[in-house]
């Protein structure tokens, strides 16, 4: 069976799958599928669909920009493949009365790989740049993660400028377990100069640097 679907200028999506039928003789009616999403602008997406469902949640400051194509494809029952292209994505929070921004990415590009099964290829994303809590930029960056069913590992060792200094991330991973999510992280912090940090941060001016191992987090 074809599918399409065309909301004027805002996204354009294919696909074709293949059903099983009579459903019962099989876990789930669609054994086969595709499905491409054409580079859908995510301004234009969050003003005529997401803003109106974020209003009132944690996510109705976020402003996004940029590019982002994907295509989905279930190559058996229970396997499926997830690719998103993102091109020069930003994301930030919109600043409020009294409340600063707490995160913003921007020019975030590369591809991204999740499958719920079978092997997928490393996802590989650059980051240009963002900032933490408002005022403390983060340099670029590159990941390499590895995306399988409910985990999340970084694949690479990888280095985040903060200032003068850096977040050295040797390992972080996330992952869905039975007794909740499990969370792992080991890592340093080259010295970040203090001045520039607490002036940052709005804090009393301190001297000296901040540097040192995080212990490994679990």
């Amino acid at each position: 069976h074809a599918l399409s679907l065309d909301l004027s200028d805002l996204l354009s999506a294919s696909g074709s799958a293949t059903l099983a039928l009579p459903p019962a003789a099989a876990d789930t009616p669609v054994q086969r599928a595709q499905l491409r999403l054409q580079p859908v602008r995510l301004a234009a997406l969050q003003a005529a669909m997401l803003t109106p469902v974020w209003l009132g949640t944690p996510h109705e400051r976020l402003q996004l920009s940029g590019r982002v194509a994907a295509e989905w494809e279930r190559r058996a029952a229970g396997d499926d493949v997830l690719r998103l292209d993102l091109q020069q994505v930003g994301l930030d929070d919109r600043a409020r009365t009294g409340q600063p921004r707490r995160l913003g990415l921007q020019g975030v590009s590369g591809t991204l790989h999740w499958g719920t099964q079978g092997p997928v290829p490393d996802s590989r994303l650059r980051i240009a740049g963002g900032h933490l809590l408002d005022h403390v930029p983060l340099g670029a960056t590159t990941l390499v993660l590895g995306l399988q069913g409910d985990s999340v590992a970084l694949r690479q060792p990888t280095r985040i400028p903060v200032f003068d200094g850096a977040l050295e991330i040797d390992a972080l991973s996330w992952q869905r377990e039975s007794a909740g999510p499990a969370l792992r992280f080991s890592g340093r912090l080259q010295p970040i100069p203090l001045a520039e940090l607490t002036r940052a941060l709005g804090w009393p001016a301190l001297s000296g640097s901040l540097s040192g191992e995080i212990p490994a987090l679990h």
